[in-house]
């Protein structure tokens, strides 16, 4: 099943758990939203940063409607 134009938003994509579910969920073509710390390291991404919205963001998640 393909998932266009739903949009998915993801909090903590930059760890293991979270960068494979930001893969799997690309894969299935969903439309995805990393919400991210300015510090974070996004290794486990590069290959994905051309097919994702990446917002760096400093903050807590209850800020997340002022993000999108």
């Amino acid at each position: 099943m393909r998932h266009q134009n739903l949009n998915i938003i993801v909090t903590g994509g930059t760890a293991y758990i979270g960068s494979n579910l930001v893969k799997k969920l690309v894969s299935l073509n969903y439309n995805v939203n990393l919400i991210v710390r300015e510090q974070s390291d996004l290794k486990l991404l590069n290959e994905l940063l051309s097919k994702i919205n990446l917002n760096i963001h400093n903050g807590t998640t209850k800020h997340m409607l002022e993000i999108i």
